[in-house]
This record gives C-alpha cells, sequence and structure tokens, in this order.
C-alpha cells in the first residue's frame, strides 16, 4: 500500500513534531511504501540527524520564513534581555494556539507553507497510481 503523509514539520527540523512524523514514517515504512511530503527552508538546512526508514522524503520549499529574533546563538544573554525574552515567551505561549490558527506564527518563528505545492504532489501521486491501474486493467483484459 502506498501512503503519503502530509506534514508541515519537516524531519531535519529540532522539534518534538518533527521527531513525531520522523517515528511514523519509519514505523509504517516497514511494511508499505510511504512518502513523506514536508516544508524546508530554501537551503535545505538540517538541525539534527535524522532516520525515515525506507519511507521516500519529498520536501517543499517554505514561501516564506523568518527566524524568531529572541532566539540567541549566545550563552551570555544580558540581564534585561532574559526579563524581556522571558516575558515574551510567556504571552507567547498563552496567545500561540489563537496566532496558529489565523498566522503562520511557530515556536521557530514565522513560516509561511506552500500550500499549493503540498496539493500539486499529492496530485502528482495519485496522477501516477491511476496511471498504474489503467495499465493494469488494460493487460489484464479488463475495460
Amino acid at each position: 500500500m502506498k501512503i503519503a503523509i502530509v506534514a508541515p514539520y519537516s524531519p531535519r527540523w529540532n522539534n518534538i513534531a518533527s521527531v513525531r512524523w520522523e517515528k511514523f514514517a519509519k514505523y509504517l515504512s516497514k511494511d508499505h511504501s510511504v512518502y513523506l511530503i514536508t516544508s524546508c527552508f530554501p537551503d535545505r538546512r538540517s538541525f539534527r540527524e535524522f532516520n525515515l526508514g525506507n519511507a521516500n522524503l519529498v520536501e517543499i520549499r517554505l514561501k516564506y520564513f523568518k527566524h524568531n529574533p529572541y532566539f540567541r546563538h549566545s550563552n551570555d544573554p544580558s540581564t534585561e534581555t532574559k526579563i524581556i525574552s522571558g516575558a515574551i515567551r510567556k504571552i507567547k505561549a498563552e496567545l500561540r494556539p489563537i496566532l496558529e490558527k489565523f498566522l503562520p506564527v511557530s515556536s521557530g518563528g514565522v513560516l509561511l507553507h506552500d500550500y499549493r505545492a503540498y496539493f500539486v504532489e499529492l496530485d502528482k501521486m495519485i496522477s501516477s497510481e491511476i496511471t498504474i491501474l489503467k495499465q493494469l486493467m488494460i493487460h489484464d483484459g479488463f475495460r
């Protein structure tokens, strides 16, 4: 059986949602043909190692992304920055479920997915399956 998983979180990203889709695709790929259709950054950078087993990864570039401006690479942030980022984190935690319904907001910043490209990929997969079925029907004498 061919299974298509459409997930907004790439297994390349370092968050729990990414790990869940990765493990789910890997588990299903033991007995089925699995395609994980997901988003990626334009440079396809990877933030962690991942293993999809026998699953195929189909990546669609994000239309737009902006990293979280409060994410610091420094290990020694100033006290003022800690207070500001802590307050913003608390406010964002409360508002995030509402914001995620209407805006392309996530914990990593702003991610705008190309939904049309997801449909195009799914259409390609379905079209190829229909073509194979038609060929089998003609070969076996069904009309």
